[in-house]
């Protein structure tokens, strides 16, 4: 009995902080700090995110990144670099939880 009550209350504290972030959200520091080292780290690209981001749960997942700006480190000119307003990207909870994220349209 001991250890239904003690599950019942794991599960009720697990729904407890799903309703949190699914509120409040994740917080976009984390998050775009965690994208930039990501990007940099597996391309060699100089990541900027002065925008901040937004993050959406339901009913799929969506990651809006604002003011980004993606450059060589090698390359001074500011020619050749990739600026964009905005990058959206939209996924399935279930394929994010599988680790594979896809989009729901494919």
């Amino acid at each position: 009995m001991r250890a239904l009550k003690f599950a019942g209350a794991a599960i009720a504290a697990v729904i407890v902080i799903v309703a949190l972030v699914a509120a409040v959200g994740i917080p976009s520091s984390f998050l775009t700090s965690a994208i930039t080292e990501r990007v940099e780290r597996e391309t060699g690209f100089k990541l900027s995110i002065n925008g901040g981001a937004k993050v959406s749960l339901w009913p799929t997942v969506n990651l809006t990144l604002s003011d980004v700006v993606l450059q060589d480190p090698r390359e001074r000119e500011a020619g050749s670099r990739f600026a964009a307003s905005r990058v959206a990207a939209e996924m399935t909870l279930a394929s994010l939880w599988s680790g594979r994220p896809t989009s729901p349209t494919s």
